[in-house]
């Protein structure tokens, strides 16, 4: 009996480490995942993941961006990824890019408030997490917290003045302030930094309008006919 109850526990021993060990590989491939910039290597990375350790926080967060990743932001896909991002959060409630994924989640799916409990989450365990910034951002905007997005954007930008998604909306921002020198501005320095981005020279072009310059206006509209389809 004795000599039965030590096999047990030498198997329930070899069961753990083995876990243990298949968690701590997934953890590895999990930060590797988020480190490269290259999508087709974080996807098979991702699917590594959930092969080693498909119920640990790394495996559920795997399935969540797969599934999202298979077939987008519908409602269906959307509610499921929800579920597994939620659940790989319950079992390790620093899971930064967790929380910033749900929030793009929920953000796809017009719940704003979520979202920004979500991304005000993952901005508190990473302070120099720029895109949980700019999603943040974005949800005040949308929610017409204007002044709110403003302050991210410009947080962001202290972070990384060449932050490209941040120079992208904070324009915006100035324009529904009706802060219209700003958004000349903002979009004059994101056309030196990015001369070929045509939208700048749009929302220039708008703002030169509203405050009667009309001759710089129409130089930037046809700067930006010239690049939108490039």
């Amino acid at each position: 009996m004795i000599k039965f109850i030590n096999i047990l526990i030498m198997i329930l021993f070899l069961s753990i480490s083995v876990r243990a060990e298949s968690n701590n590989e997934a953890r590895d491939l999990y930060f590797k995942s988020i480190k490269t910039s290259d999508d087709n290597e974080r996807v098979e990375l991702r699917k590594k993941i959930i092969e080693i350790s498909p119920d640990s926080e790394y495996g559920l967060f795997s399935k969540a961006y797969l599934l999202v990743d298979d077939c987008g932001y519908h409602e269906d896909c959307s509610m499921r990824a929800l579920d597994l991002y939620t659940d790989a959060i319950k079992i390790n409630p620093t899971l930064t890019v967790a929380f910033a994924n749900r929030g793009v989640t929920y953000q796809m799916l017009g719940k704003h408030y979520l979202a920004i409990d979500d991304f005000s989450e993952a901005i508190r365990l990473d302070s120099k997490f720029l895109l949980s910034y700019y999603n943040r951002s974005f949800s005040y905007f949308e929610l017409k917290e204007y002044n709110l997005a403003l302050k991210d954007c410009n947080d962001a930008l202290k972070i990384n003045p060449q932050f490209e998604l941040a120079l992208m909306i904070r324009p915006k921002i100035y324009d529904a302030l009706e802060q219209y020198d700003n958004v000349i501005n903002d979009c004059t320095e994101s056309i030196r930094i990015y001369p070929k981005w045509a939208p700048a020279y749009e929302l220039r072009a708008k703002a030169y309008k509203k405050l009667g310059l009309n001759a710089q206006a129409e130089k930037d509209e046809i700067m930006f006919e010239r690049l939108k389809n490039k």
